[in-house]
C-alpha cells in the first residue's frame, strides 16, 4: 500500500479487551472525550497537525459516512481556508456525525475562529473551551486554554526556558493581564465543541479520588496538555489547575505508543523504590500511582510537584548559575551517599554502561576507533575492582528540577531512574543542562567545554564540585574518569535511537569532543 492510501486507510478500532495498548490511530485529542478515549475518531482537512491526527497514520480522513464519531478533528489547510463554502460543509458533516457525548476540535488560524464559531452555534453546538496551540500549529507542543491563569501557567512553568519563548510569555501575559482576547492574536486556536446534553470534557479525570478533592467539576478550562516532543508517539501529559489558581495540583500521563506504557509503569516503580530515599536527602517529589483509561490502558497520576523549573529561573538571571549548580549538587550528595553500595565492576556492568553504547557511537565520530580502544583499555584495567554505585535519576535537566520559594528543591520525571548505576554521571550530565540554560540552549556542546576545558569559564566550580563528589561517595580517580566517559556515551547511545533524522545531535557531538580531548577534558575536570 503507497503513502497516501495508508493515510486515507480507516481503522478499526480494537475491541476492549485487547486495549491494554494505545490503540493504532490514536490521537491525544481523544482525551477530551467525556471517557478519555474516542472508539472511532474522524480527520477533516488537510491542515490538522500530523502529531495530533495518529501515532500511526492510520486514521479516518474522510467525513462521508454514516457511522458516528467520539472525536471528529477538522483542519482546513490553506488552500480550504481560501475555498468558498468548505468550513461551512465540512462543520455540517462533522456535526451530522458527532455521537452523543463525542467532541469536535476545529484547529484553524485564529482570523477564522469568530465564523467557525458563529456555523458551530448554528448547528445547535455548545462551545466549551478555546485552546492555543503553542508554538505554532505544526509542532502542537503545548495545548493550553485561553484563560489568563492557564497561560500564565503555561508559558512561565512550562515553555519559558528559551528567550524568544520568554519575549513571546511576555507579550501574551500582558495582554491577558490588560483584559485582551489574546486568542485573537495567538497563530492558531482550536475551538473544542460538544452536543448541549452531552457529558462534558475530561470527565474522566473525575474518576481519580485526588481531582474531585482538588479540582471539582468543569476541568475544560483548567487541563494544559503537553504533547510529547517526539515527530510520532510520545506520551501525552495533562496538568491540572486548581480553580481560580495559577497552580497545578494533578499531572496525568497518558502513553501514545507501546513503548510509553512500559516508561510510566517504570517511572511509577521508580518513584516507588527510590522516593524515599531521594526526599529523605531534602528534594519534593510527586506521589503517585498507576490508573486506567476505559479501553484498559495504564495512565500515571501523579500530584503535581510546585515551583518553576530551574532553567526558566537560570535564564533570566544567569548570575544564579553558581547558587543552582551548589544547591543541586549538594543534594545530588546527599542523596547519592544514602544510596551507595560497593560491588565488583564486573564484566556485565561494564558492557552495558560503557562498551555497548560505545560500540553504537564511535563509529560516527572521528578518531572514533583509537577511542573505543582507549575506552575497552581503561575498561580491563577497572574490571573486577570494587567500586561504588549509586541511585540515579537519569534525565536531571533543569525543566526537571524546580524551585517554589524556600521549599526543598522538586524533582521530576523519574521515568529513566535506576537503582544502580556508576557514580557522578547526574552531577555531569545537570553541569552541562545548567550552562546551556544560562547561555538560552545554545549549544550544549559549547555548554560541555565551558563547564569541563580548563580554559572554560566554570571549569573552576565544577571540578570543585566533582572533587567534592569523588571525596564523599569515596571515588578513585580511574573510576571518575570512566564514569564521566560512560554518561556521554549512554546520552549518545539514547539520542540515535530516537533520531529521526540525519542530523547530528548535541550528545554525539560531545562524544566527538571527549574522542579528540579527553585528556584535556579530564584535567578540566581534576582542576
Amino acid at each position: 500500500m503507497d503513502r497516501e492510501a495508508s493515510r486515507n486507510a480507516v481503522a478499526s478500532p480494537p475491541p476492549v479487551s485487547d486495549a491494554a495498548l494505545p490503540p493504532e490511530g490514536w490521537s491525544s485529542l481523544a482525551l477530551w472525550h467525556p471517557d478519555g478515549v474516542a472508539r472511532r475518531s474522524v480527520v477533516v482537512g488537510s491542515g490538522c497537525p500530523a502529531k495530533l491526527c495518529s501515532a500511526s497514520g492510520a486514521i479516518e480522513r474522510s467525513h462521508a459516512t454514516r457511522e458516528n464519531a467520539d472525536l471528529v478533528l477538522v483542519g482546513p489547510g490553506r488552500g480550504e481556508c481560501r475555498r468558498s463554502g468548505w468550513l461551512e460543509e465540512a462543520l455540517a458533516s462533522a456535526s451530522a456525525i458527532l455521537d452523543a457525548d463525542g467532541v469536535i476540535y476545529v484547529v484553524l488560524p485564529a482570523t477564522r475562529r469568530r465564523r467557525a464559531a458563529a456555523l458551530l452555534r448554528a448547528q445547535g453546538l455548545e462551545l466549551v473551551a478555546t485552546v492555543a496551540h503553542l508554538p505554532n500549529v505544526k509542532t502542537s507542543r503545548y495545548l493550553v486554554p485561553v484563560t489568563p491563569l492557564a497561560l500564565r501557567y503555561a508559558l512561565s512553568r512550562l515553555i519559558s526556558s528559551y528567550p524568544r519563548a520568554r519575549r513571546l510569555a511576555r507579550v501574551l501575559l500582558e495582554l491577558a493581564g490588560a483584559g485582551h482576547v489574546v486568542g485573537t492574536i495567538l497563530p492558531a486556536v482550536a475551538l473544542v465543541v460538544r452536543r448541549p446534553a452531552a457529558r462534558p470534557p475530561f470527565e474522566w479525570l473525575l474518576r481519580f479520588p485526588e481531582s474531585v478533592t482538588a479540582l471539582g467539576g468543569d476541568l475544560a478550562w483548567r487541563v494544559v496538555m503537553v504533547t510529547s516532543w517526539r515527530a510520532q508517539g510520545g506520551s501525552t501529559v495533562l496538568h491540572l489547575l486548581a480553580p481560580g489558581r495559577e497552580q497545578a495540583t494533578l499531572v496525568v500521563k497518558v502513553p501514545g505508543i507501546p513503548e510509553d506504557v512500559v516508561r510510566i509503569e517504570q517511572e511509577e516503580s521508580i518513584l516507588r523504590r527510590l522516593g524515599p530515599a531521594a526526599r529523605a536527602a531534602g528534594a519534593r517529589l510527586p506521589e503517585a500511582r498507576l490508573a486506567q483509561l476505559a479501553d484498559g490502558r495504564p495512565v500515571l497520576v501523579q500530584t503535581a510537584v510546585t515551583g518553576r523549573p530551574l532553567a526558566a529561573m537560570i535564564a533570566e538571571r544567569p548570575g544564579t548559575l553558581a547558587a543552582i549548580l551548589e544547591e543541586v549538587s549538594a543534594w545530588l550528595e546527599r542523596w547519592n551517599r544514602s544510596t551507595r553500595r560497593v560491588e565488583a565492576l564486573d564484566a556485565a556492568v561494564l558492557e552495558r554502561e560503557i562498551l555497548r553504547p560505545a560500540a553504537l557511537v564511535t563509529p560516527l565520530v572521528a578518531a572514533g576507533e583509537q577511542y573505543r580502544s582507549w575506552l575497552a583499555a581503561r575498561c580491563a584495567s577497572l574490571a573486577g575492582a570494587q567500586v561504588p554505585f549509586t541511585a540515579r535519576h537519569n534525565d536531571l535537566t533543569m525543566r526537571n528540577v524546580l524551585a517554589d520559594g524556600e521549599a526543598p528543591l522538586g524533582i521530576v520525571d523519574w521515568e529513566t531512574g535506576e537503582e544502580k548505576g556508576l557514580p557522578n554521571g547526574d552531577l555531569a550530565y545537570t553541569v552541562v543542562d545548567a550552562v546551556a540554560a544560562a547561555a538560552g540552549y545554545a549549544s550544549r556542546v559549547e555548554a560541555f567545554a565551558q563547564s569541563f576545558l580548563p580554559e572554560g569559564e566554570h571549569a573552576r566550580i565544577v571540578s570543585r564540585l566533582f572533587a567534592r563528589s569523588c571525596r564523599a561517595l569515596e571515588v578513585c580517580p580511574a573510576l571518575a574518569e570512566i564514569a564521566f566517559h560512560a554518561c556521554w556515551l549512554r546520552h549518545a547511545a539514547d539520542e540515535l535511537r530516537v533520531a529521526e533524522g540525519p542530523a547530528r545531535g548535541p550528545f554525539l557531538e560531545v562524544v566527538e569532543r571527549l574522542a579528540r580531548q579527553r585528556d584535556r577534558v579530564y584535567a578540566g575536570m581534576q582542576g
